[in-house]
């Protein structure tokens, strides 16, 4: 919160969301002095719904999301709001990961999507992406009960809509987010069932979408094969990791993952061990 506070620019009105959290969040934003805060609390029914809520109960003709574990740089609403003459749909910017002491290890700026995302340019992770209010209520907002991928599978809904209606989509090509990698959030993140859930979402929900591009439709199989694989779903994972090979059936990486789908004591004793990419399913 504090780092949106602190903004360069300054008119904006920040909705913080407390979903069910049992900490200290409601004494936190109450000794805040600050009349653009508005504190909302609701029963705990996750990220989705709790960026559903904030939307709601805000004012503005655009809307942004910010995860509470993640920084704003001093210039994020700034060239936020320059980015928006004209009035386009949506803007996107970069971010940089950053480790524990603070350094720097990766920076990813807004990037071709391909014909799964209606051939527009972007980055879709909190506070990467701003969006006009009438683009987000057409798409229909973000899916309850998704526990990951919350932006992706919104922007698979969101940018055929822009297309179709001719609407600006635009980039801002620096990082303006700071993302705290922790030490184990490569490893864990989807080792989940609710990560595989997700994933197996997205590509069943949205495969004809997908199916546009070759490479996107093998990388988010094989995604969600390698997911299906580490919960000990072993025919989920033949089923996804099959899908992928038909999709790219010249790249050596897919067919090695179906063979060691194949095989569940290898493949258990390959997943078990290798490191999860934090944002493997993320555009």
């Amino acid at each position: 919160m504090s780092t949106v506070l602190e903004q360069s620019f300054e008119d904006f009105e920040l909705i913080v969301v407390d979903d069910g959290s049992t900490d200290e969040t409601p004494a936190v934003v109450e000794a805040v002095d600050d009349a653009r805060v508005r504190y909302v609390h609701q029963t705990n029914q996750r990220l989705s719904v709790a960026r559903n809520t904030g939307v709601a109960c805000s004012t503005g003709r655009y809307v942004l999301f910010l995860d509470d574990d993640d920084l704003a740089l001093p210039r994020w609403l700034e060239r936020f709001a320059a980015s928006i003459d004209g009035d386009p749909a949506v803007v996107s910017c970069g971010e940089r990961l950053a480790k524990d002491d603070g350094t720097i290890v990766d920076t990813t700026l807004p990037g071709q999507l391909g014909p799964g995302f209606a051939e527009y340019k972007g980055w879709f992770l909190p506070g990467t992406f701003i969006v006009r209010r009438d683009a987000y209520e057409a798409a229909g907002g973000f899916t309850p009960g998704l526990p990951h991928l919350h932006q992706t599978e919104f922007a698979l809904r969101l940018l055929p809509i822009c297309r179709a209606n001719g609407w600006d989509v635009r980039t801002i090509p620096e990082p303006l987010i700071q993302r705290h990698i922790g030490g184990d959030q490569r490893v864990r993140r989807g080792t989940t069932p609710a990560y595989y859930d997700s994933i197996n979402y997205i590509v069943t929900a949205h495969r004809d979408q997908i199916a546009r591009s070759g490479p996107l439709l093998a990388r988010y199989s094989a995604v969600a094969g390698v997911a299906a694989a580490r919960i000990g779903d072993f025919p989920a994972a033949r089923h996804h990791l099959a899908t992928s090979v038909r999709a790219q059936p010249r790249a050596w990486k897919y067919w090695a993952r179906l063979g060691l789908a194949c095989v569940p004591p290898i493949g258990r004793a390959v997943w078990s061990r290798s490191v999860v990419g934090a944002r493997g399913g993320d555009v």
